[in-house]
Order: C-alpha cells, then structure tokens, then sequence
C-alpha cells in the first residue's frame, strides 16, 4: 500500500515587533516537527522566515496592523510554503 503524502497547513499573527522574528521561528518549528518535516528543511525554513518577518517588522503602518504568517507543508517538508503579509500599501521593490 503506497504512504499518502500529507498537506498541512497553519496560520498565525504576531505583533509588529522584533520580538516577533524568534516567537515565527518558534512557532514554525513546533508546526514543522509535529509534521514530522526533515532537520534540513525546517533549518532552511526557519531562514527564510526570519527574513520575511524582520522586513514584514520594518514596514512602515499604522501600529495596530499585525503581521500575518500562513505555513503549508507537503511531503514531511519536500515542498514548503511560507507567506508572510506584512497589512502595508505598498507592493515589493527588487533592490
């Protein structure tokens, strides 16, 4: 009998503060692990996130905004998704 892959996915706001950047890594490893995601996947993505976060924390809106993070996992962490809005007006400039 062939293992279905299973599709998680998750959700969570934080508050527009630098104490968010290690409470999402926090929370994503806790999701990840109870998905039974690889080491390698959850290290790279706890990265990706913190970065997201940190410039989701910079932007500048209205102090009241959260910053919202949805995470979806297929395959034990083969395929991930992170998203990360950030509620500003403005679109994403390439540097």
């Amino acid at each position: 009998m062939a293992e279905q892959s299973a599709s998680h996915e998750a959700g969570f706001r934080l508050v527009r503060s630098r104490s968010s950047v290690p409470r999402a890594r926090a929370l994503l490893r806790a999701k990840l692990g109870e998905w039974r995601a690889g080491q390698e996947a959850v290290e790279t993505a706890e990265l990706v996130l913190s970065e997201l976060v940190t410039n989701a924390v910079r932007v500048a809106v209205p102090g009241d905004r959260m910053i919202g993070v949805r995470i979806a996992c297929r395959e034990r962490g083969a395929w991930l998704r992170l998203e990360v809005s950030d509620a500003g007006d403005g679109r994403p400039e390439v540097r």
